[in-house]
């Protein structure tokens, strides 16, 4: 119920249905908008007026005779008074068969998304089920929970149990948009993992992926995709395929030499979280808190890994993109082993054979616990990881936790995953990127791509964006975090080794004034102390932008040092740096 305020005000809408029925004994008049569903008083004595929102609504039906009486029952996810989401029924009594009719097709084209008296949508949905996977719960969500509801909604669909891994990339693989107009998954992430990867080894996968929207009903352990767009719940989730409305994804995709891409819509760890989310698998029984309580066991061995990792920030390659497409690449050989069998041709590769850092990409290299590519801010019902991170954003989001990271502080983040306290911490480096090339140093660990284990070799990590549709809710927030409070150049990222030069810096030889106009506009002097030999990049020393020297000059000057750490004296009780 709403205020009578609230009534009215959505009263001012344009009404596209009116009619007379009787509501818990009482005589109401339906007035339908574009939106909502007003249940009025048919007299100002009645009690107040209420409101349905068409989003809440999956289906409507006759009412079943009871003593003559003729009406319609509809059905709706609606919030209890405790907060709880819950499947109701809210029936309304008309006076004759006429009415009842009148009020059942008006109701069914509104709930559907269409005006009154227009073609109802034809959909077709593909529905599979994973017996094995997680808590080994989906058969029995499918039957009770979601069936029931996709039966109410008239939708047609073919549900399949899947049988043996890889089951679900077969049949994606042979799937036209002819048969179906959607694909749903009753299982955990790994599932849709396979449905992904088997659309986008195909010739045709863009036209797919136009036509076929994708949708996931959480059964798994870890759920990270359902949580990111708010369908903790199976009936949530079944909801939201039912109405319809989606939102854009985008895709990682893993180029490993010799090997066919790796496509992933959800994460892509080394390290500390890729080697909880593997070897937590004998504690599957326990559902979400495997991780946790597998993370526990893990911190008290902390492994640290070492590694090279090229990345490519976003702000350098929307400010910068003449500098960072199309590279010059002087050995062909080993670009060619990153090149892609599947999929769009790769936006920004590494410019093997030449100084990356000339094209705008940037290097951490050293010992680390663990390293995140997010295109998801969660990875699991419980872990917010990259709180900055969008499902459609067009970037992913770097996590790096450096040597500094110790058990004391990760056992202080475990208590609360999902408060990403961990962002900000001076041993975790995040930044949005474009693409990374990720060098392992060391012949251990594995990359944990959407709760997959993969072997670890070099890697080029590049994002294929908006690449398909999913399922969710139409006002969903596309941030946990707002992005515009995370700094262009990321966070912690300017004590990362790189060759740049600063700006502020002074020397004898004066050039031109150069403004830094990536995420600023601090104005510096330039001064040179010789004559110009390699090619500059510049770091902007007020907001660590980095970009290329807009004259053809060079410079043999040193590179700018490291930033030290700041140590404490604790007998003079002072700092220094």
């Amino acid at each position: 119920h709403k205020s009578q305020a609230k009534v009215f005000a959505s009263l001012a809408m344009a009404t596209l249905f009116e009619a007379s029925a009787r509501h818990n004994n009482k005589d109401v008049v339906l007035k339908a908008t574009s939106k909502e569903l007003l249940v009025l008083p048919a007299t100002r004595k009645s009690a107040a007026g209420a409101v349905l929102h068409f989003d809440d609504m999956f289906g409507v039906e006759p009412q079943q005779r009871f003593k003559g009486k003729h009406g319609i029952v509809i059905h709706a996810v609606l919030s209890s008074r405790s907060g709880s989401r819950n499947a109701k029924k809210v029936v309304f009594l008309c006076d004759n068969e006429e009415e009842e009719q009148h009020l059942l097709d008006a109701m069914t084209c509104l709930i559907a998304g269409v005006g009154v008296g227009e073609p109802l949508p034809q959909r077709h949905i593909l529905v599979l089920v994973n017996p094995f996977g997680g808590t080994k719960k989906a058969p029995k969500i499918w039957a009770k929970v979601v069936e029931p509801m996709f039966q109410v909604a008239k939708l047609r669909y073919t549900m399949i149990e899947t049988t043996h891994a890889g089951h679900a990339s077969e049949l994606a693989a042979t799937i036209t948009p002819d048969q179906y107009t959607a694909v749903c998954t009753v299982s955990g992430d790994g599932l849709l993992f396979e449905v992904i990867n088997g659309v986008f080894k195909r010739p045709d996968w863009q036209d797919v992926c136009t036509s076929i929207n994708f949708g996931i009903i959480p059964a798994g352990s870890g759920n990270g995709l359902a949580k990111c767009l708010k369908s903790t719940e199976a009936l949530e989730s079944a909801l939201h395929v039912i109405k319809g409305s989606t939102t854009g994804l985008d895709i990682l995709r893993i180029v490993q030499p010799g090997c066919d891409p790796i496509f992933s819509f959800l994460s892509i760890n080394y390290g500390f979280i890729a080697d909880v989310d593997t070897e937590s698998e004998v504690y599957r029984w326990a559902g979400p808190a495997r991780l946790t309580m597998y993370g526990i066991q893990r911190m008290l061995k902390l492994r640290k890994y070492g590694v090279k990792v090229w990345y490519l920030p976003s702000h350098t390659a929307v400010h910068h993109p003449e500098i960072t497409q199309k590279p010059d690449v002087p050995d062909q050989e080993a670009a060619a082993k990153f090149h892609p069998r599947h999929g769009p041709p790769v936006t920004h590769p590494f410019p093997h054979g030449t100084d990356p850092t000339l094209h705008g990409w940037r290097l951490y290299e050293g010992k680390v616990v663990a390293v995140e590519l997010c295109n998801a801010p969660w990875l699991s019902y419980e872990h917010l990881i990259a709180p900055y991170s969008g499902l459609g954003d067009g970037h992913m989001d770097l996590i790096i936790m450096d040597e500094q990271m110790t058990s004391m502080k990760l056992a202080g983040l475990m208590l609360s995953p999902e408060d990403a306290k961990h962002v900000g911490l001076e041993s975790v480096h995040y930044v949005k990127a474009k693409a990374v090339f990720f060098q392992p140093q060391e012949d251990r660990g594995v990359f944990n791509i959407d709760g997959e284990a993969v072997e670890r070799t070099e890697a080029l990590v590049d994002i294929i964006e908006q690449a398909v549709n999913v399922f969710g809710p139409a006002d969903r927030k596309s941030h946990e975090w707002e992005p515009e409070q995370l700094p262009g150049p990321g966070l912690n990222t300017h004590t990362v080794h790189e060759r740049f030069y600063h700006l502020n810096a002074h020397h004898t030889t004066s050039y031109s004034e150069v403004s830094c106009t990536v995420t600023c506009t601090h104005t510096f002097s330039n001064e040179w102390p010789c004559t110009p030999t390699e090619p500059l990049v510049l770091l902007c020393g007020t907001c660590f932008s980095t970009f290329p020297f807009p004259n053809p000059h060079h410079c043999s000057a040193t590179t700018a040092p490291r930033p030290k750490r700041a140590t404490s004296n604790h007998a003079t009780k002072t700092t220094t740096r």
